[in-house]
């Protein structure tokens, strides 16, 4: 199973998407992710959590636009 977390970072907002994704937001990610498959009764299930990194173009457009995607796949797993 694959659980995904979507992080979107405009230029100069305190680093890259990446970055963002704290130790602790892992923590409550795998505390998350267990408690979901235990509620559904798929603990043995193996599991993943990938990351989709958005990066904006710099300006000050009301729609900014998306400059690029990155996924990260096995940030964490079991």
């Amino acid at each position: 199973m694959v659980f995904v977390e979507v992080r979107t970072r405009s230029p100069g907002n305190f680093g890259t998407p990446e970055e963002s994704v704290s130790a602790h937001k892992l923590r409550r990610l795998m505390a998350t992710c267990q408690d979901y498959l235990q509620k559904s009764g798929q603990e043995a299930v193996n599991w993943r959590v990938d990351l989709i990194s958005v990066r904006l173009e710099k300006g000050r457009s009301r729609t900014p636009k998306v400059e690029r995607i990155d996924h990260l796949s096995h940030v964490l797993q079991e």
